[in-house]
């Protein structure tokens, strides 16, 4: 069992929104989707000791370890 706390926190904004450009192509018929462009990471950055980072998906991640 892994007893250490965690020091970091995420959350997807919600109604979903695409950060940057959409991965999906809904031009073209059927869709082109590009799953692999969900997990890029497309801005991250630091507010003092706090570290952060916003996917493509709409996930914003929040580490407080320093």
């Amino acid at each position: 069992m892994d007893n250490r706390s965690s020091q970091s926190a995420a959350f997807y904004h919600d109604p979903p929104l695409w950060v940057g450009e959409s991965p999906i192509d809904d031009v073209t018929q059927p869709w082109q989707v590009d799953f692999e462009a969900f997990k890029e990471v497309v801005y991250e950055g630091k507010v003092g000791p706090m570290r952060f980072k916003a996917l493509r998906e709409g996930m914003f991640k929040f580490d407080f370890t320093e």
